[in-house]
Formats: structure tokens, C-alpha cells, sequence
């Protein structure tokens, strides 16, 4: 799917984007890939840092995202991923700053 093609989940509705700010000079908030979110929230039960019923991650983007049918895609745990889709660039989580930068370079030498 591309930035210039119709919403073909919802053909009558304008397209949407989801945009998640991992910068807490920003947002107070994050989003993890599932797979990153359930190894943060073992990893702070095995610690007692938190209670089983608790989360590090309140809500999960990658289900939220899903269930409005965006075409959410991932790499492995902690891992840099970065995507282009026409002008939209986006990378996985910190990591993934270096190769979400070179897309961001490569797309305004066009």
C-alpha cells in the first residue's frame, strides 16, 4: 500500500496515520512492537519491579493499530527497523534511529 493509493480497508474514508513519538521532551508516551512489550514486562516481573497485573506499556499500539486495519509491520526484539511508504518513514522503536534517518536523507535527495 502505498501514501498514494485509496484507503482499501475503508474505501470510503480519507486515509489515517498513526504517529508515535518516542522523544520525552515530546511525548510522555512509546510504542513497542508486542513481541518488545511482553520481554519489558517479564523482564520487570522477574525483577519485582512491578506486579504481574501490571504493565510497562499500558495499551499495545501494534493491537491498537491493527484493529483500525493499518498494515503494521515489525522486525524482531530490539531490533532497528525502518520503513518508507511514499512520504511516510517511520522505524521501529531507539534503535532504529540510524536507519530511519538514512530513509529520511535518501527520500529529500529526491
Amino acid at each position: 500500500m502505498s501514501l498514494r493509493d485509496p484507503n482499501v480497508v475503508r474505501p470510503g474514508e480519507r486515509r489515517r496515520v498513526a504517529i508515535v513519538i518516542a522523544n520525552p521532551a515530546i511525548s510522555s508516551t512509546t510504542g513497542f512492537a508486542n513481541v518488545e512489550g511482553d520481554f519489558a514486562d517479564h523482564a520487570v516481573w522477574n525483577y519485582g519491579l512491578l506486579a504481574r497485573d501490571q504493565h510497562v506499556m499500558p495499551w499495545r499500539i501494534e493491537d491498537e493499530l491493527k484493529q483500525l486495519g493499518a498494515n503494521y509491520v515489525r522486525s524482531g526484539l530490539w531490533r532497528s527497523f525502518a520503513v518508507r511508504d511514499g512520504n511516510l518513514i517511520t522505524g521501529q522503536q531507539k534503535f532504529s534511529a540510524a536507519e530511519t534517518a538514512r530513509l529520511v536523507i535518501e527520500a529529500l535527495g529526491r
